[in-house]
């Protein structure tokens, strides 16, 4: 098919398109969503394990990103070796959570590191001097 400068290859032009599905249930579910959320509570409270796993997995996460941990105390003058040993040793008495350890034990490997580029560099520049 050949086209001419100044025609439309689609004299109708573009087909209006149907609404997602996605839309449409999202539209139809806003109404009845109390109705809904009330449905999966009854179901799970008799017994429906699905009905409860929906509940568990849209509400405790929502909840474990506010629990609160016990801040613990590090002093930066201490040895990071020392740091580590406190952030695991409170881990392991469950006042700080697993992943905030994992966390604040980065900072401290991230901290060895910079000190060990620092102190090669003063290394490097007294051989300099010398040389």
């Amino acid at each position: 098919m050949v086209f001419k400068k100044g025609q439309s290859g689609n004299p109708a032009g573009r087909p209006k398109s149907k609404p997602l599905a996605s839309t449409v249930m999202r539209e139809q579910l806003s109404s009845r969503l109390p109705q809904v959320i009330e449905v999966v509570v009854q179901s799970a409270l008799a017994g429906d394990m699905q009905a409860a796993r929906i509940i568990v997995e849209r509400v405790l996460p929502a909840l474990k990103r506010k629990a609160e941990s016990t801040p613990i105390d590090l002093n930066p003058d201490d040895a990071l070796s020392d740091q580590a040993r406190q952030v695991v040793r409170a881990m392991a008495d469950g006042v700080l959570p697993v992943d905030e350890a994992n966390t604040a034990l980065s900072v401290i490997a991230s901290q060895a590191k910079v000190i060990e580029i620092d102190e090669l560099e003063k290394r490097i520049s007294q051989l300099e001097g010398r040389a």
